[in-house]
């Protein structure tokens, strides 16, 4: 396991202090920056990444010229916390920020401010409510459009910025939400999926009917989730159509990105939950798309091994030729870029701890690693489970001992397992390797350098729960 550098609080001041040493680099930039990020996307609805329906033409055509990470995870099924890490290149528990209620510290630094004092003008475009300017992650950028809107409103804004920048060196930050719930895409998608007009699911996160949520119900609320797809992938289709006419193309490096997944149906006969996410750790929670495409490339390469959104950001710089800050956690990727032989990186995520009423089990964290062919999850109030992704890769068969004191909904209540077909012995022996590792990277990450403290706004707050993220 490759070590990384945990920043401690008195680091972190002395690096707020004396910036300079990194910030006056003197290079000049070359390449521009789009960062495309879309909010709940599963990485498994994507037509590039093997889905039987056609969610994403524009995706697939970028990925034809791009490197494609087919195992790229999230390190928290929820929006800020994500970008946090994807914007500073940490872990959400470092800095505080693990849940959408929190503010990114002052004394972290973004991916903007380094591009900004590298000498790129800097503009974010954001669609919802959990990246707003309230939660302080717009540091770093000259100009912040950020309203609860559709895609399309959102590119519009993000091209007519670039095309004011397009004679100077600019990063632009474009944020999507549309295929987070509810969902409804306008008309013309639902059609092309045979998704019901009306907005779908009825209900979402834990269902109070579960009689109600079908078979044709969940058919029908999860075609109208790739009828989402679907449009936000038009509205990407018209951000690289601005970059191949402005003559930008041939000088932007982009990259392609979901904060997290969503668990469609997949729970409901274990959990009673489905369309929903934040409160698993599963892959469809947290397996994302990542698409790097460099200017002039024309030719795609896929990458297996497993990387985490946490080394976004430093490799985003690299690829720019600028250094990352000091202190960063996450490692550049770049050099798989090049061929380079790489150590695999174990992938660390992790969800805050729930109070649900009558689901004593959500009580505390819930833990995920993910290191070459296995998926462990800990949980502080029900049993590990581990599964082996060569031969599971739907996560069904938790190879791990089921205790027969096992709570409603855990693993015992899960599908049966293959452990009888299993060395019992080898499973015991992977179990506690990345337990280790597991215990390891948590007690690092778990030592916050900074905290930028909660939201308490009722009005932010009003509006998060009309999002699903007030219990």
């Amino acid at each position: 396991m490759r070590r990384r550098t945990v920043l401690t609080l008195s680091a972190l001041a002395s690096l707020a202090g004396g910036v300079s040493a990194w910030w006056s680099w003197p290079r000049a930039p070359r390449w521009n920056l789009l960062l495309i990020s879309i909010d709940t996307l599963r990485a498994d609805h994507l037509s590039v990444y093997g889905y039987e329906r056609p969610t994403s033409p524009a995706i697939d055509r970028l990925a034809r010229r791009g490197h494609v990470f087919r195992r790229a995870y999230s390190t928290c099924p929820m929006t800020l916390p994500s970008h946090t890490s994807m914007l500073t290149g940490m872990h959400p528990a470092q800095l505080g920020v693990t849940d959408n209620f929190q503010k990114v510290p002052q004394e972290a630094v973004t991916l903007a401010e380094v591009l900004k004092n590298a000498g790129y003008a800097t503009g974010g475009f954001v669609s919802a409510n959990p990246l707003f300017t309230h939660t302080q992650i717009q540091k770093g950028f000259d100009v912040y459009d950020a309203h609860t809107r559709i895609a399309g409103p959102t590119v519009q804004q993000a091209i007519s910025w670039m095309d004011v920048h397009k004679n100077a060196p600019h990063f632009a930050f474009v944020h999507l939400f549309d295929p987070h719930s509810v969902y409804h895409a306008p008309s013309q998608f639902r059609q092309a999926f045979r998704a019901p007009q009306r907005p779908m699911p009825p209900d979402d996160a834990f269902i109070v009917d579960l009689d109600a949520m079908t078979p044709q119900l969940v058919s029908e609320a999860t075609a109208a989730y790739d009828a989402e797809i679907s449009y936000a992938d038009s509205e990407v289709g018209r951000l690289l159509g601005f970059l191949e006419r402005s003559g930008l193309a041939e000088r932007t490096l982009v990259a392609l990105v979901s904060d997290h997944g969503e668990t469609l149906g997949e729970l409901l006969d274990r959990f009673g939950y489905a369309f929903d996410h934040s409160e698993f750790a599963y892959l469809h929670q947290l397996h994302v798309p990542l698409i790097l495409a460099l200017p002039g490339a024309d030719s795609s390469r896929d990458h297996w091994e497993p990387v985490s959104l946490v080394d976004l950001m430093p490799t985003l710089l690299e690829l720019l030729g600028i250094p990352k800050p000091a202190g960063s956690y996450g490692l550049s990727l770049a050099p798989r870029l090049r061929g380079d032989p790489v150590q695999a990186s174990p992938c660390f995520s992790q969800r805050q701890g729930f109070q649900k009423a009558g689901r004593p089990f959500f009580a505390g964290e819930g833990l995920s690693l993910v290191h070459d062919r296995w998926h462990l999850m800990s949980f502080d109030a029900m049993p590990s489970e581990l599964y082996d992704l060569t031969s599971d890769p739907l996560e069904q068969h938790n190879l791990l001992e089921r205790s027969a004191s096992s709570p409603p909904g855990s693993a015992a209540g899960h599908a049966p397992d293959a452990s009888d077909s299993v060395d019992r012995a080898a499973v015991q022996r992977v179990s506690e390797d990345l337990e280790y590792r597991l215990g390891s990277l948590h007690e690092m990450v778990s030592q916050p350098v900074a905290s930028g403290g909660v939201v308490v706004d009722p009005e932010v707050i009003r509006k998060l729960r009309g999002l699903g993220y007030v219990n």
